[in-house]
């Protein structure tokens, strides 16, 4: 599902087609640890408060997934 932040949806997309690559075992853990930063950031959108740095928080994101999978191409 989409957050509808550009940036987070991005960030979605490009961690998700790295998962896939991935080792199986990998593949669960990270998968699921995308799911709930997904789920997380598609409630703060809700929110006024919290959804107003959303963009920068998805970008942190994908700066930290750069360092963590660093085999991943296309960050």
């Amino acid at each position: 599902g989409k957050v509808g932040v550009e940036v987070c949806d991005q960030y979605v997309a490009v961690h998700s087609a790295c998962i896939a690559t991935l080792a199986e075992e990998a593949q669960k853990v990270h998968g699921a640890a995308l799911e709930e930063q997904r789920l997380a950031w598609v409630q703060a959108r809700g929110d006024a408060k919290a959804g107003a740095g959303l963009a920068e928080s998805c970008a942190a994101a994908r700066t930290a997934a750069k360092v963590a999978l660093p085999e991943c191409k296309g960050w």
